[in-house]
């Protein structure tokens, strides 16, 4: 009954776990929406190749800041269901 419990208590802490991660790319894809749209706006108001050059440079730069933002985010929010997955089966199993 004992490992039941804990099973249990473990599984609703894994589901929350995955409510936040899909949250984070969630966020992750509408950050990543927007920074296109921006990034597309830019590019048509170019209107010089210069001003052309500068928003594909800006537009990538910004693509990959939103990817390594989001890339931490997603691995902080799995590290921490981990976490709290071993310390449900730690505390109940005690």
């Amino acid at each position: 009954q004992r490992n039941l419990g804990a099973m249990i208590q473990t599984g609703v802490t894994l589901a929350d776990g995955f409510q936040a991660i899909m949250r984070e790319w969630a966020d992750y894809t509408r950050d990543a929406m927007q920074c296109n749209i921006d990034g597309m706006n830019s590019i048509m108001r170019a209107r010089t190749p210069q001003d052309l050059m500068t928003a594909q440079r800006e537009l990538m730069n910004a693509e990959v800041q939103v990817m390594l933002n989001s890339g931490v985010r997603i691995s902080e929010a799995t590290l921490r269901v981990a976490s709290d997955a071993v310390q449900s089966i730690g505390g109940r199993t005690k």
